[in-house]
C-alpha cells in the first residue's frame, strides 16, 4: 500500500481502492459523474441561440427553486 505522508492509500488492486473511488472518497465518481454528463449534454447545445440560453436559464431556475423548497 503505497504511503504518503503519515496517510496510506490502497491501490486500485484492492477492494477499498475502487469502492473509495466510485462511492466514499472525497472525490467519488457517484457524486461527480451527474455534473460532467449535465456539462457535456449543455456544451452540445447551440449555445448561440437565444432560445436555448433563456431554456437552459429557466430551467436551472427552476430546478434550484424547486429543490430550495424541499429543503426547507
Amino acid at each position: 500500500m503505497p504511503v504518503v505522508g503519515d496517510r496510506a492509500f490502497p491501490t486500485f488492486g484492492q477492494a477499498d481502492g475502487i469502492v473509495s473511488l466510485l462511492f466514499t472518497g472525497g472525490y467519488s465518481a457517484l457524486t461527480w459523474v451527474p455534473f460532467v454528463i449535465a456539462g457535456m449534454a449543455v456544451a452540445r447545445c447551440d449555445l448561440v441561440a437565444t432560445a436555448v440560453r433563456i431554456r437552459l436559464a429557466l430551467t436551472g431556475y427552476g430546478r434550484a427553486t424547486g429543490i430550495a423548497r424541499r429543503v426547507q
